[in-house]
């Protein structure tokens, strides 16, 4: 019998990193079966003097590590058979990375200031907690 393509989930959170490897199984109520699923902390919150008092900074290179463990932690086998990936990530945030090195706030809002031609997309939080020129974009 054939195997069914597996669907790749990942959550990317501030507090925790979850990945989980889901295969369609019809006769189920929920439609699919959960083949293996791993969860890391992210431990991302970090000191930050520009983020404001109701701003919270998150160092990037701390979630996608969580991340990298995570899918090494899944079997190999069946992330062979991977045919979709879904990607969820924190409610009012963004990751910012670029070269696969992370971006701190700070450097964001030097370049937003100094080049915002820089930023090839908006960023929008809806509490109204940006402190980034491009949210006015939103």
């Amino acid at each position: 019998m054939a195997s069914r393509p597996v669907t790749l989930g990942i959550d990317l959170g501030t507090t925790s990193v979850k990945a989980a490897l889901l295969e369609a199984a019809p006769s189920l109520p929920s439609g699919f079966v959960v083949l293996a699923s791993c969860a890391r902390a992210a431990r991302a919150e970090t000191e930050s003097a520009v983020a404001g008092p109701q701003g919270r900074e998150q160092d990037v290179t701390r979630i996608i590590q969580a991340l990298n463990e995570c899918l090494d932690a899944l079997p190999r086998q069946q992330l062979q058979r991977v045919r979709g990936i879904g990607v969820s990530g924190q409610m009012h945030g963004i990751l910012f990375w670029k070269a696969g090195q992370a971006t701190s706030l700070e450097v964001l809002l030097k370049i937003s200031r100094s080049q915002p031609a820089a930023f090839l997309f908006g960023v929008c939080f809806w509490e109204g907690r940006s402190v980034l020129t491009a949210a006015d974009s939103c």
